[in-house]
């Protein structure tokens, strides 16, 4: 407890200073000194310190996209070396290319190269060391441009099939069978449609789903779903920024099927990994494992295929929402012994009641699932939506 005359020794103390504080302004307001006093001055010097540091880091490039430009300019610089026919070639060039908008030339043609990017902080970045945002902003520019020259076009695809494959080996190591899928993945690779959609889609914010299949490695195959604001015959380019884009790669696994010596069938239940490739809207937060089930039937000559995108099973996925969870998640699936019985005797040897019953079973289980088919008759627009709107999971 502060006793009395301690309290009013610390009131006259206080008095004092503030008497001293007041003498010490008073004094550099008379000053002549053009720069105030001292620590007003550090005071503002400190103070533009932090707004140059929060306008320089303003924008944060991702880590992602500076690596996939680090990877594009090894590349650019490999194809500029053929188009010039040099033997070898320097990043001086690719640097020089890179700042031409902000590097002054002289009347007699001598360059005077701008500070702010130099070939040694390109090569220092190739070798590993951090481009910083500033001079990260220039590769950036330039690299945007890049993508809009057809030239080169093809950097950006073949990269971005690089990553895929990289990555599709990973998941073959982690879900594929050692041995014995090679049969479902030929089913796929020969049979499976490269362009698909499904049916029309009721109460959700979206109104199909259509995918194409872009390539293959090591049994997996990598597919690019769109959820199409309207159905693919209604659907302008207006509506190309409204479609949501994800990745998937398919992995092929066996199933059984009935065997039959005049029916040739073959199926393949797939499981499905998507992930976002584009953030738009709230409809996209996170992943998403479904199925697709893929059935084909040959009989006297004919084929017939059927196709079944199975609903993801994680309530991230924008097919369905929170009140669906319920429905979707059974912790036990119990069989009763009617069902059991119903299922060992063929469809004639049931009653119409249990033929009825047979059918309300079949109705529950695909009541989460979608028919596709084969839209190779909507291939050009698919493909138009994708080279107009789709920039792929790694941009």
């Amino acid at each position: 407890m502060v006793r009395l005359q301690d309290s009013l020794l610390l009131k006259e103390t206080a008095a004092t200073l503030r008497q001293a504080l007041v003498g010490l302004l008073m004094n550099s307001k008379n000053t002549d000194n053009l720069d105030e006093n001292a620590d007003a001055s550090c005071v503002r010097q400190n103070a533009n310190k932090f707004r140059v540091l929060q306008r320089e880091h303003a924008k944060t490039f991702p880590a992602d996209w500076k690596l996939l430009c680090r990877s594009v300019l090894e590349a650019y610089k490999t194809v500029r070396q053929d188009e010039l026919g040099y033997k070898r070639l320097g990043w001086t060039i690719i640097r020089d290319e890179i700042m031409s908008r902000v590097d002054n030339t002289s009347p007699d043609g001598r360059v005077e190269r701008d500070d702010r990017l130099t070939r040694q902080d390109i090569e220092a970045w190739q070798n590993g060391s951090d481009l910083s945002d500033a001079k990260f902003q220039f590769v950036d520019l330039f690299i945007r441009r890049l993508e809009m020259d057809e030239r080169y076009e093809s950097l950006f695809e073949e990269i971005q099939a690089s990553k895929c494959m990289y990555q599709m080996s990973a998941l073959a190591e982690l879900y594929l069978p050692k041995t014995g899928n090679k049969f479902f993945a030929k089913l796929i690779r020969e049979d499976f449609p490269k362009y698909i959609v499904s049916e029309k889609i009721e109460n959700a914010w979206f109104s199909q789903i259509a995918a194409k299949v872009q390539y293959e490695y090591d049994r997996v195959f990598k597919l690019v779903f769109l959820y199409l604001p309207k159905t693919i015959e209604d659907i302008e380019d207006r509506d190309f920024q409204r479609i949501t884009f994800f990745e998937g790669y398919v992995l092929p696994l066996m199933d059984i099927v009935p065997s039959d010596s005049k029916i040739q069938r073959g199926k393949a239940r797939c499981l499905v990994k998507l992930c976002r490739a584009e953030v738009r809207g709230v409809y996209v937060l996170g992943y998403a494992d479904g199925e697709i089930s893929f059935t084909v039937t040959r009989v006297s000559g004919q084929k017939f295929t059927e196709i079944v995108l199975d609903y993801p099973n994680t309530i991230l996925h924008p097919a369905i929402d929170g009140s669906d969870r319920h429905n979707r998640y059974h912790p036990t699936d119990i069989i009763s012994k009617s069902a059991q019985d119903r299922a060992s005797r063929s469809w004639e040897e049931k009653s119409s009641y249990e033929q009825m019953q047979e059918e309300a079973d079949q109705r529950e289980e695909y009541r989460w699932r979608l028919q596709a088919e084969s839209a190779e008759n909507h291939s050009e627009k698919i493909d138009k939506i994708l080279q107009s709107s789709y920039k792929g999971y790694l941009f």
